[in-house]
């Protein structure tokens, strides 16, 4: 049961508990779009694009 279900007001580990998921959630999302775009930049290698045409475009 959690402090919600309880009806009380939720305790200050709990609190930082809610942050800390939230935040690594945040975090989680940001390295699984790194990691497609690094397998993108990979596999654009893999094909035989050179390395400079490939970083030149993205910016």
């Amino acid at each position: 049961m959690t402090d919600d279900q309880a009806g009380k007001p939720p305790e200050a580990a709990t609190a930082a508990l809610d942050d800390l998921i939230t935040e690594l959630t945040v975090c989680i999302d940001g390295l699984q779009r790194a990691l497609r775009r690094a397998e993108q930049l990979r596999a654009q290698r893999h094909a035989g694009h050179p390395w400079l045409l490939i970083v030149s475009a993205e910016t």
